[in-house]
């Protein structure tokens, strides 16, 4: 149980931060817990102190003084437990009720009712949260259904932060780290200015699992029904995103495969003029990714989460691991990009890799030389025409954006660049020991 608070605590907790003023010193949140034991009177109130700061470097800070409270209490089974959290005044009490049976396997019940919190400018109205918990003896199958009715968060009566919903079903491993992740989101909009996100019915799986190596790799799932963003007036969207992620590992190398499919993509008007009903597939995949290279920047990783020259050392420990990662052979692969739209379709594949008996260095020279690509893509003659009288439309020279497109296109051709087939235009083009072919002719290095 001790766990379970800690993880809907950390949840909640920084709303807090939201609607509570800023103390003189520094950030401070004051948890009043009381216990009640087997239905008997609660017992005297204790006060847990913890910086805001201090729970966002460390969350575990939060377990180890609930772990201290709690402690006395679960000696001995069966046993319930009715706990009350106290916040500040502000906020509602938060209310537990846990009962463990002889053999350890317990439930516990958490309810956070409905509020409000006004200051000068903000107006939060949160909705009420519940979550049904089930855990067996030391938490070695904690699983946790939570619901939450919604978030509507107002400044002088203008709408900021709006959330009807949200469900998230999660498991949990014996630390107390997610291994799965459901969650399910109606509905989201945010507003700042003239900048706006829209989003409707989001439903995402992640699904974590630990490698006999021990390497930690997850796999995603979302479905997105609709998503909207308005920023300086200017509308991007999507509707019906799929996304599926597939980490495997095979001869001691990972295999990262992607794939995505959207019905409808709505881009900028000056970008996506003439291109209507836009469709997009994508296939992509990263290949012979060395196991112990991952391991070593994973764990170096999580060793470095609050340390703000994470970035730097990361970069440090990626030029230690890279000969180990080049001999593998890298591989990123895209098998499948299909563009469909109202001129036409673009479609195309690539193949970029470096080969690892020729990677022996870092040096560029010797990068090069080890570097192979294969690169197939096919456009609609009116897609690529429209999408280059787009492209001169934007220029700051005038110039007549239709000319401009055909010279380009026509230059293209003479060059090889691109050769006819049929209604398409084509290129087929690939790269290896330092040399670029471009449609069966040679092209200069680099290219002008």
């Amino acid at each position: 149980m001790k766990k379970i608070l800690v993880l809907l605590l950390i949840v909640i907790l920084p709303m807090a931060s939201i609607a509570e003023p800023k103390s003189k010193a520094e950030d401070v949140i004051n948890l009043n817990i009381r216990h009640s034991i087997n239905g008997g009177e609660f017992l005297p109130k204790e006060t847990l102190s913890l910086s805001t700061k201090k729970l966002k470097n460390n969350p575990s800070s939060l377990l180890k003084l609930i772990r201290n409270s709690l402690s006395n209490h679960l000696h001995t089974l069966p046993v319930q437990i009715d706990t009350t959290l106290e916040l500040s005044d502000k906020f509602p009490t938060i209310s537990i009720k846990t009962k463990v049976d002889e053999n350890s396997n317990g439930i516990s019940d958490v309810t956070m009712p409905k509020y409000q919190i006004a200051n000068d400018k903000i107006l939060i109205n949160w909705k009420n949260l519940s979550s049904h918990l089930t855990f067996t003896g030391n938490f070695i199958n904690l699983k946790a259904d939570t619901s939450f009715n919604g978030i509507k968060i107002t400044e002088k009566d203008k709408l900021l932060i709006s959330l009807d919903k949200l469900d998230v079903h999660s498991t949990f491993d014996a630390k107390f780290k997610p291994i799965k992740l459901s969650v399910n989101l109606p509905s989201f909009n945010a507003q700042e200015d003239k900048n706006k996100l829209n989003l409707q019915s989001l439903m995402a799986n992640f699904d974590i699992k630990k490698l006999a190596s021990g390497l930690e790799i997850g796999n995603l799932a979302i479905q997105l029904r609709h998503i909207d963003f308005t920023e300086n007036d200017v509308k991007t969207g999507l509707k019906n995103l799929r996304l599926i992620t597939d980490i495997q590992e095979q001869d001691n190398v990972i295999n990262f495969n992607l794939k995505t499919m959207v019905d409808k993509v709505n881009l900028p008007a000056d970008i996506a003029t003439g291109l209507e009903d836009i469709t997009q597939t994508l296939d992509i995949s990263l290949a012979n990714l060395d196991t112990a290279s991952l391991l070593a920047l994973q764990n170096k990783f999580h060793s470095l989460q609050n340390n703000p020259m994470v970035m730097i050392i990361m970069l440090g420990e990626l030029m230690e691991v890279a000969p180990k990662l080049l001999a593998k052979s890298p591989e990123i692969q895209m098998h499948q990009l299909l563009l469909q739209t109202s001129k036409g379709k673009l479609q195309g594949n690539l193949t970029i890799g470096l080969d690892g008996k020729k990677a022996k260095s870092l040096a560029v020279p010797v990068l090069l030389n080890s570097l192979y690509a294969e690169a197939t893509v096919n456009i609609s003659k009116k897609l690529l025409k429209q999408a280059m009288i787009n492209q001169f439309q934007q220029s700051p020279n005038k110039t007549d954006a239709k000319v401009a497109a055909e010279e380009q296109i026509n230059s293209y051709l003479e060059k090889k660049v691109l050769v006819e087939v049929e209604d398409n235009y084509q290129l087929i083009a690939s790269f290896k020991d330092g040399k670029l072919i471009v449609n069966e002719q040679e092209m200069p290095l680099p290219l002008p």
